[in-house]
C-alpha cells in the first residue's frame, strides 16, 4: 500500500504534518478544531479537482458525529473567491449528495467540512 492510500491515525496535528511531504503545503490546524469541540482522529491523502490535499477525520465532541474535512492550497483559478475566517468572514456552505459542505479560506489554505445537512 502507498503512503497516499494510508490513514495516519493520531490526534497530533504535528504527527499530521509530518506525513504530509507530497502535496507541497504544510496542513495546520484549523481554527474550527478549537472553537467547534472538535477531535482530529487521523488524515490521508486526497484530491480535490486534481489538486493533492489532506482529508482528515474528525469527531464532533458534542454529537459523537464523523465528519471530514479536507484542506489544501488555495489557487483563485480553480476555486474562485471563498470567505476567509481569519478575516472574520462567515465560511460558504453549499449542499450536495445529503451533505452540507461549509467551505472557506484560512493562512492560505482552502477548507471543506462536510456534516449532515440536518447536523448544528
Amino acid at each position: 500500500m502507498s503512503q497516499q492510500n494510508k490513514l495516519i491515525q493520531t490526534k497530533d496535528i504535528n504527527k499530521i504534518k509530518q506525513y504530509f511531504t507530497e502535496p507541497g503545503f504544510n496542513p495546520i490546524k484549523p481554527v474550527i478544531l478549537a472553537s467547534n469541540g472538535q477531535t482530529l482522529l487521523g488524515a490521508r491523502y486526497c484530491s480535490i479537482q486534481g489538486i493533492a490535499a489532506a482529508q482528515m477525520r474528525l469527531k464532533n465532541s458534542t454529537s459523537g458525529e464523523i465528519q471530514s474535512l479536507y484542506q489544501t492550497i488555495y489557487d483563485k483559478k480553480t476555486f474562485k473567491t471563498l470567505p476567509d475566517i481569519i478575516e472574520g468572514e462567515k465560511p460558504l456552505t453549499v449542499y450536495s449528495k445529503g451533505l452540507a459542505i461549509d467551505i472557506w479560506l484560512e493562512k492560505g489554505l482552502l477548507f471543506a467540512l462536510t456534516k449532515e445537512k440536518n447536523a448544528k
